[in-house]
């Protein structure tokens, strides 16, 4: 049988508003040793897929509202939203309860993060 690989099933520290910056650097650390997009979606903001419209060569955004079918997507693009996602839930998981309650509202792990970090730097 072949080892398993539990990078991804590990959880970041719990997060102490008071050590913002040194848990920031642990997250990232903590992210990157699964893979280096993970934080790139955290500080940089998700991956919006583009595809081309059908009737030019044009191509457009999916509108942040409707969810983008995935049959559509490249395996690239594929990759890259779920990364998305597990960026988000990894930092959520690092989030004491009453932080995480407060953040409920936001969709991304880039704007979850950017408002964290406005409560706990005061910014």
């Amino acid at each position: 049988m072949a080892p398993t690989d539990d990078s991804d099933n590990r959880v970041p520290r719990l997060l102490n508003r008071a050590d913002f910056k040194n848990w920031t650097i642990r997250l990232r650390h903590h992210l990157c040793s699964i893979d280096n997009d993970l934080w790139k979606s955290i500080e940089k903001g998700p991956h919006i897929p583009t595809q081309t419209a059908p009737d030019s060569a044009s191509t457009y955004t999916k509108d942040s509202t409707e969810p983008y079918p995935e049959d559509n997507l490249s395996a690239e693009d594929l990759r890259k939203v779920k990364n998305d996602s597990k960026a988000y839930s990894l930092m959520c998981k690092g989030l004491p309860l009453q932080v995480l309650s407060r953040l409920d509202a936001y969709q991304t792990g880039y704007t979850c993060f950017k408002t964290l970090k406005s409560i706990c730097e005061g910014g």
